[in-house]
């Protein structure tokens, strides 16, 4: 399985060297997707409040501190 693909070792941050199901299809004349590790809870929370919300960062920080938002990766 790791020879057709179907098997992919992957260094996970947390985890670190793990193996993971990968789909054994391949399409002719396109290249594999690279698997990556899911972000972590509240690593992209900044930038969610700011870009997309419209939020800047001095409001972001006011959210955080009175403990509007948790789970966020400083």
């Amino acid at each position: 399985m790791h020879q057709r693909g179907m098997l992919h070792r992957m260094d996970h941050p947390e985890l670190g060297s793990v193996i993971l199901p990968h789909s054994p299809l391949r399409f002719h004349g396109e290249e594999r997707i690279e698997l990556v590790a899911s972000p972590g809870l509240g690593q992209h929370t900044r930038e969610v409040l700011a870009d997309w919300l419209d939020n800047d960062a001095t409001r972001v920080d006011e959210l955080i501190k009175s403990g509007a938002i948790g789970g966020l990766v400083v």
